[in-house]
């Protein structure tokens, strides 16, 4: 049995959602020999609104460390850590940069996604590497225009496409 844990931080709900599609998939092409658990990091300090989102952009293009609630789940348990972020100011979310630096340098393998109005996606995997320590076996970008939110199925073969290739890392036997 693989163990996977889906985790990841939103402010506006839209990397919940991807993150809860990837979780699906996952389940749906693993079978009974995966298991699938998810965490959403939480972000002590307050982000909503306009003067959240910009506190938000200025944290990230500073690179600060954010102070997040301590994570049920020990990514050390798990085969496989996917980890999602929004992409503010070209990077990461600090909540994830500050997780991944914490708490995954002893993930066996990580994923990364990340979802964002444009681009951006570059810089905040290379910030998730970095904090992680290592290299992710397979990432998605999700571009998502302001406005303009699709139906999440609209994603799915490209989170299918994203799921196949870590599984095919992880999971002996996997077709392909």
């Amino acid at each position: 049995m693989v163990k996977i844990l889906v985790v990841f931080y939103s402010r506006t709900g839209v990397t919940r959602s991807i993150a809860g599609l990837a979780a699906s998939v996952l389940k749906e092409l693993g079978g009974e020999s995966v298991s699938v658990e998810t965490e959403e990091i939480i972000d002590l300090k307050e982000r909503s609104g306009i003067l959240g989102y910009l506190g938000a952009g200025r944290d990230a293009a500073l690179k600060a460390e954010a102070r997040i609630k301590p994570p049920r789940a020990k990514p050390e348990d798990f085969d496989l850590v996917v980890i999602g972020t929004p992409v503010w100011a070209f990077t990461a979310a600090p909540a994830i940069r500050t997780f991944c630096d914490r708490h995954c340098r002893n993930a066996r393998n990580v994923g990364f996604f990340c979802t964002m109005g444009g681009s951006g996606d570059r810089g905040a995997f290379e910030a998730m590497e970095a904090a992680c320590g290592k290299k992710p076996i397979a990432s998605l970008p999700i571009v998502v225009k302001p406005g303009r939110v699709e139906s999440m199925e609209a994603y799915r073969p490209k989170v299918r496409r994203f799921a196949e290739q870590m599984l095919k890392a992880c999971l002996p036997g996997f077709p392909g």
